[in-house]
């Protein structure tokens, strides 16, 4: 349960700073965040992003339903852009809006088990997949 508490957990923003680098003590209106970075930076960053999505999820049609089952459920809980995630599956007729994690704690476990083995498979076929290209 650690370890799954530890991989869900999301990285907090850093904290604001002042011109000589020491933790700013006054009132802060704004954290830079997304969007407000150079626009084209920020294009680049969301093409590159989709362009891995869709690799991955090429590499991911080939693994068996149960292990694609729990990979689909990780992705949703860690990418932002669930939206360009759903497209990507819907190139290969798979609907991944009614995909999701079990109710029942057997099941959640069995689910469990096959992520370990499906993320080291994945990583396997995804040097297959880089070597095809």
């Amino acid at each position: 349960m650690a370890m799954d508490m530890i991989r869900r957990s999301k990285p907090v923003l850093p904290l604001p700073l002042d011109e000589e680098g020491e933790l700013y003590q006054g009132h802060v209106l704004v954290l830079p965040s997304e969007g407000m970075q150079d626009p084209l930076y920020e294009l680049e960053q969301k093409e590159m992003a989709a362009k891995y999505i869709e690799q991955t999820v090429d590499v991911l049609c080939l693994l068996p339903p149960c292990q694609r089952r729990v990979m689909i459920c990780s992705l949703k809980d860690q990418i932002d852009d669930v939206l360009t995630l759903t497209k990507a599956f819907k190139k290969f007729g798979i609907n991944i809006e009614d995909i999701s994690w079990p109710s029942k704690k057997k099941e959640m476990q069995n689910l469990g088990a096959s992520l370990s083995i499906a993320r080291k498979k994945l990583r396997s076929l995804k040097r297959w997949y880089e070597l095809v290209e």
